[in-house]
């Protein structure tokens, strides 16, 4: 069996280009609380450990439905977690959470400027994966958040969401029926 070194690089480096965050574009873009206008301070600060994690998911994702901003903001998620040595479980869920809200058309259409760097921030999720299994193993939460991520990364959507629905109390419920 060959080693990995001998394998050579099988997850090369995606380049993503999301909308700059200094970018007039945003006061075009709607979140669930109107423009977008205030969810570029939030994603200014996705690595400080300050973020409004909860505020950032309101703004995203409000009950179940995405925005405009939703397919901005998610390229600065992934860049965010691929670069960091201590990923976030709440924030790969939210990465999850977008694109299965975008799988089940639960939103309005991407936007043709934002096509490129969102779906090359989708295609980067396995890079994110690795990033963040390399940077904890015991985190049940960002266990859960990274496979999640991966099942939309394939498309299943449904798998995704039961991933991030199932609680350890839940799984254990699960497998005592």
């Amino acid at each position: 069996m060959a080693s990995p070194d001998e394998l050579g690089d099988k997850h090369p480096q995606i380049s993503i280009n999301p909308l700059p965050l200094n970018s007039d574009r945003w006061t075009n873009l709607v979140d669930a609380y109107g423009t977008a206008t205030p969810l570029k301070a939030i994603l200014a600060q996705l690595t400080n450990e300050s973020c409004e994690q909860f505020d950032l998911w309101g703004r995203l994702c409000h009950q179940g439905t995405i925005y405009t901003a939703s397919y901005a903001a998610l390229p600065h998620l992934v860049i965010s977690q691929i670069a960091t040595v201590a990923p976030s479980g709440i924030i790969i869920s939210h990465i999850a959470g977008i694109e299965n809200a975008r799988l089940g058309s639960r939103g309005p259409n991407i936007p043709d400027d934002l096509c490129a760097p969102y779906f090359a921030a989708i295609r980067a999720i396995p890079n994110l994966a690795l990033n963040a299994l390399e940077c904890s193993r015991s985190d049940q939460l960002l266990c859960r958040a990274i496979l999640a991520s991966l099942a939309s990364f394939t498309g299943q959507a449904l798998l995704s969401e039961v991933l991030l629905e199932m609680s350890p109390d839940r799984a254990q419920n699960f497998l005592e029926e």
